[in-house]
């Protein structure tokens, strides 16, 4: 498309290259990322500039994405992670992972711990800001095993 002009781009051409790039083997993901960067270069150009009376990138279907997976470490795997986090020459990884294990935080969200955020008499972690911006709990047992509430 880079031979057309900003204002002349509609619907069906954006639908065109989208099909193509599909048909060379690219990822959905890969093909919605694209119009996402494509549909926000018409927001600002029509919003913000006032260059365009229309958003082509509206129009056009996005194509369908596979269901992502939800995969679980077996017992030999947690295992083997957990002994070769404890040979590690970094110190703070097997507790890091132990409690990513636990509680499904995220590497983000355990290093940005406070002291502060860790009710120890109801085992409990109090996350006031994750990735998303939403307040979380969560649950670690005694054992050191632990759920997301």
């Amino acid at each position: 498309m880079g031979n057309i002009l900003i204002d002349e781009v509609t619907p069906g051409s954006i639908a065109r290259a989208r099909d193509e790039l599909i048909r060379e083997s690219l990822a959905p993901a890969t093909v919605v990322r694209y119009l996402a960067a494509l549909s926000h270069l018409y927001t600002v150009a029509s919003n913000e500039w006032e260059w365009l009376d229309h958003h082509p990138v509206r129009r056009v279907r996005r194509p369908k994405q596979p269901q992502g997976r939800v995969r679980f470490l077996t017992k030999d795997e947690l295992s083997a992670l957990l002994s070769a986090c404890q040979r590690s020459n970094q110190p703070h990884l097997y507790p890091i992972v132990v409690l990513a294990v636990s509680t499904g935080m995220r590497k983000g969200e355990i290093l940005g711990l406070r002291w502060q955020d860790i009710d120890f008499a109801r085992y409990r972690i109090t996350l006031d800001q994750t990735k998303n911006g939403e307040r979380r709990l969560g649950a670690i047992g005694r054992t050191g095993q632990g759920r997301d509430q």
